[in-house]
């Protein structure tokens, strides 16, 4: 993949399902959640630049919903069980 993509498409192999996404307001980032694990990725490179993980009580649930605050600064996302 070239290190920058238009801003039409862009695709990148996984081996899991993603099953949220959300843009950063900035445009720089996105969240991809993956069962219980968020990824943030570089929008530009689609490099990982973060990944968060659940606290104990909430691994192995599926995260859902996940949108950034106007500022960009958090990162809200919803568990069910």
């Amino acid at each position: 993949m070239p290190a920058s993509w238009g801003l039409c498409t862009a695709s990148f192999g996984i081996m899991d399902r993603i099953y949220f996404a959300a843009w950063s307001p900035c445009g720089q980032f996105i969240a991809a959640s993956f069962g219980d694990v968020v990824q943030i990725l570089d929008s530009n490179t689609l490099e990982i630049v973060s990944v968060l993980k659940p606290p104990c009580d909430l691994q192995g649930q599926n995260l859902y919903h996940l949108t950034f605050s106007p500022s960009g600064s958090l990162l809200a996302g919803f568990y069910f069980q």
